[in-house]
């Protein structure tokens, strides 16, 4: 299930899984009138989540917290992620979610929604937790990709962001 699946990057979420043969739920305000027909389509955010493995949240920064914290609630046993390329902002939710019990994964893509390919992309995958299956898991699932994986804990994450960004904007001023 991809959560805000009507936008960029949850189109781009969609249309990756669905590549490796995966079912796909879009859950979003309103239907795309181009959604995918292979592609199931649910407005209401429970129902969306009740059967699902993996629920992507491919929403903004500014609501993702929240739905981090409202499925921290829930019973699902899917796997929760989330692809914000900040992580200060959803940290609440992510942790009520590992204190919760669910399994929890933050990911930020170094990509944006138009990348065809990922050969020589780089994804972030984001540890709160020093042991963790899920973790270990979806690791084994990307390592089966061509996509560069690059780990950097969840609460390390914003200040490696600023610092690489500062640099390429300093470079370009230069």
């Amino acid at each position: 299930t991809i959560i805000g699946g009507s936008g960029n990057i949850g189109r781009w979420v969609a249309d990756f899984a669905h590549t490796l043969g995966h079912r796909v739920t879009i859950q979003d305000l309103g239907k795309s009138p181009d959604l995918n027909p292979d592609w199931s389509f649910e407005s209401d955010f429970h129902k969306s989540i009740k059967n699902a493995d993996v629920v992507v949240l491919a929403t903004p920064m500014q609501i993702t917290n929240g739905l981090l914290i409202d499925l921290s609630k829930s019973d699902t046993k899917a796997i929760i992620v989330e692809v914000c390329s900040l992580k200060s902002p959803v940290k609440v939710g992510a942790q009520k979610c590992i204190d919760n019990g669910l399994k929890f994964v933050s990911l930020h893509p170094m990509f944006g929604p138009n990348t065809e390919t990922l050969f020589e992309k780089n994804l972030i995958l984001c540890p709160i937790t020093k042991e963790d299956k899920t973790y270990d898991k979806v690791k084994k699932f990307i390592k089966k990709t061509p996509i560069n994986l690059i780990e950097i804990p969840f609460d390390k994450h914003d200040s490696f962001m600023r610092y690489i960004l500062g640099s390429s904007h300093l470079i370009n001023l230069i």
